[in-house]
Parts: structure tokens; sequence; C-alpha cells
């Protein structure tokens, strides 16, 4: 059995909303109801939500959910600070010393 996803934000506020088919869907909330949860993309029933989070896009450093070199835009091998979020060290190709 299935448990009930936390839904609750203000009006306007961007979510994702992904379903127990596996689709994600990023859209902006409107309102909750007993059976519904209402998006600017649609009604959708609260048994066929598997998660409801508020979206947060993670765009400094980071490309499809990989840490990028602030200088060449390659991968950072060279990991990251501890902030939050994480902002990525420049990778070894870049760090070499150029002669």
């Amino acid at each position: 059995m299935h448990s009930t996803p936390h839904s609750s934000c203000r009006k306007g506020k961007k979510v994702m909303i992904k379903t127990r088919s596996g689709d994600k869907i990023i859209t902006k909330f409107i309102e909750r109801t007993a059976k519904y949860i209402v998006t600017e993309a649609g009604k959708f029933l609260v048994s066929e939500i598997d998660s409801f989070t508020i979206y947060k896009p993670r765009t400094k450093g980071f490309a499809d959910g990989k840490i990028v070199c602030p200088q060449c835009g390659g991968h950072a091998d060279n990991g990251h600070d501890r902030e939050l979020p994480p902002n990525p060290y420049v990778c070894t190709k870049c760090e070499e010393p150029n002669d």
C-alpha cells in the first residue's frame, strides 16, 4: 500500500511531481483538494503521485547532475567545496600550469 505524498506549499510555487508511472513533471502548484493536486500542468490524483517536492534547480556548477569546471565547462574531477550548493573546483586540465 502506498502512502500519500506531502503536498503542502503556497500557490504559484514551482514543484516537481513524480508519478507512479515514472513521469517527472515540473510545474506551478495551484491547490490541493482531498483527492487531487491541481497544477498548471493539470489535475493529478493523489493516489497516482509517488513524490511531490518543491523544485529547486541547481544551476551553479552543475549540468545534468554532474559537477562542471567553472573555467572550461568540462567535468570537475578535483571535487567541490562544502558550501550549499557546492562550488566546483577547476578540473585537473585547467589546473596545470601553461608554460
